[in-house]
């Protein structure tokens, strides 16, 4: 078979697999017309703008792939920002209420993409790129390049915008072979790290903008369900390979320690401005911690990053923490938070 006739097979066969994926249902995020002055005043129906800054799994990798033969990206799945028909995701929900959300991202079935190379056709404001977190400058560069090429500054610096933030959880899958290791459960260490990335968003959205934290799932699960195909191209790729040289409760004391981080980054933060004049919000969403990713929503290859299915889950609970319900975790059958009463969705006096 020749490399065109190749590639026909594999684009075909995504179309068949999107096929099966269920029809979007309708799910309002609210009717707000106003505008408001201050971050906890806003609603969803707020948000004119989406971004998402994460790691591979943000980027949707693997997520429609079923051989290793062919290895792609597939940011229309991404729960955040993904923008492919019928795809449950943060934008295609978001559209149903706000019909001028902008920043969803699109499939580009272009092989393994190397980290902070972007392709703006496609990419909307996904910043996602293969790295483990240590440095989000480019990503931050990327989206907020594209969103001011798409709308001009004025635009970008007077409506409302979202942030989402899953990042950290490769940091942990590879911190126990760096120099780091011994900081691995260090929740200082992990504070800082997450510190530094706040402040580099900050710089980046310094007014009407909602940032959400994503806790991490605990790795115990995919390596006590990971056989030994995919454990074998984990290995080979060098995919979280702290899977391989450490316990489940190490794994887990590691992810605790991360959550940690993030809660009390959000913490120190929200001692030192004042809810009554801030145009800032900062949320914690807890929707991972406890969830535990059955086998038919991870990828085939590595069951490490979400397929579409899992994808779905991942807005899932993205959407209903957002929508004010604050479980750790949704399993394929958590039902979507839809329709009244619609509440603000940050809560500067939130616990956790």
């Amino acid at each position: 078979m020749n490399i065109s006739k190749f590639i026909i097979v594999i684009f075909i066969h995504s179309l068949l697999l999107v096929g099966t994926n269920a029809v979007l249902p309708y799910c309002l995020s609210g009717n707000d017309t106003t505008d408001p002055l201050l971050a906890q005043n806003t609603y969803l129906s707020d948000m004119k703008m989406i971004f998402s800054i994460g790691d591979t799994i943000s980027a949707g990798f693997l997520a429609n792939d079923l051989s290793s033969i062919s290895i792609n990206e597939y940011r229309g799945f991404s729960f955040v920002t993904g923008n492919q028909s019928n795809a449950w995701t943060l934008n295609n929900f978001l559209a149903q209420t706000v019909s001028t959300i902008s920043g969803g991202s699109s499939n580009l079935l272009n092989g393994i993409r190397p980290a902070n190379i972007f392709y703006p056709m496609f990419d909307g404001f996904n910043g996602a790129t293969n790295s483990t977190g240590d440095s989000i400058t480019s990503q931050l560069n990327f989206v907020v390049g594209q969103a001011v090429g798409k709308h001009g500054s004025t635009y970008f610096n007077n409506q409302w915008k979202m942030v989402t933030i899953y990042i950290g959880l490769f940091k942990a899958c590879t911190i126990c072979q760096t120099p780091l290791s011994a900081y691995k459960t260090n929740i200082v260490y992990w504070g800082s790290f997450f510190t530094e990335i706040l402040n580099n968003v900050l710089e980046k959205y310094p007014s009407k903008t909602i940032i959400n934290f994503v806790g991490m799932p605990k790795l115990s699960q995919f390596k006590s369900t990971t056989p030994s195909s995919c454990s074998a191209f984990n290995q080979i790729n060098n995919i979280c390979p702290c899977l391989w040289s450490q316990s489940e409760s190490d794994l887990d004391t590691v992810i605790n320690a991360v959550n940690i981080g993030i809660k009390n980054t959000i913490i120190n933060w929200s001692q030192n401005i004042d809810p009554t004049k801030s145009t800032i919000g900062l949320n914690y969403l807890p929707f991972l911690t406890d969830t535990v990713f059955p086998t038919s929503t991870l990828s085939p290859i590595d069951c490490f990053h979400p397929n579409v299915d899992g994808q779905r889950l991942m807005t899932i609970g993205l959407w209903n923490n957002l929508r004010q319900s604050k479980v750790s975790s949704v399993t394929t059958s958590t039902p979507l938070v839809c329709g009244a009463p619609y509440l603000p969705i940050f809560d500067p006096n939130a616990t956790f």
